[in-house]
């Protein structure tokens, strides 16, 4: 029972880490409010779930450890009818009891959801900004679609110069620009 409640708890808190939730047994409490008093009391509140969950793997390792000692000695004291009969009822009581648990706990999550993550009705949008572009031809020379889109990369993007091919089409392209400054010369 013990084991199977460690195990029912565990998905508890892990649900609440992947929603981002926090459970009512969680308490932290500040004296200042501002943003990064929150965002300290939001990652102590994932920490102490952590450190559950961590306790909660710890208590089902001991209840695993102490029940299979109890099966091995039932299991000598006993038939083998005798003993599955036993195991039997007992895992029909536990699963649903559990079961029960398992109900509840969905209900705590949901309630959660509701009370943690209410939408706001009024939403704030960030603002759009538009930015001139990364470069600005001055120019007779026209860019094809490509080559503005690597120039609006900015200064700091490089080809892949690792690969044979980029080297060689580097080469290409810089003896042509070459040749035809020449000839503009």
């Amino acid at each position: 029972m013990k084991q199977r409640t460690a195990a029912q708890n565990i998905w508890f808190n892990k649900q609440c880490l992947k929603m981002s939730l926090v459970p009512n047994y969680v308490k932290v409490k500040f004296n200042i409010n501002n943003t990064l008093t929150e965002k300290l009391k939001k990652m102590v509140q994932k920490q102490w779930i952590r450190e559950e969950i961590i306790s909660l793997h710890k208590k089902r390792h001991i209840c695993r450890s102490y029940l299979k000692l109890v099966h091995t000695h039932l299991f000598h004291y006993l038939h083998a009818i005798e003993f599955d009969i036993l195991d039997d009822t007992v895992k029909e009581k536990v699963s649903k009891i559990i079961h029960i648990r398992c109900q509840t706990q969905q209900k705590k999550i949901s309630v959660l959801l509701e009370k943690q993550h209410k939408p706001t009705t009024s939403q704030v949008t960030p603002p759009i900004y538009d930015f001139y572009l990364r470069f600005k031809n001055f120019s007779n020379t026209s860019f094809v679609t490509e080559e503005n889109e690597i120039l609006n990369k900015g200064p700091k993007y490089s080809l892949d110069f690792m690969k044979k091919q980029g080297k060689e089409i580097l080469g290409v392209n810089l003896e042509v620009a070459i040749q035809q400054n020449l000839k503009n010369n």
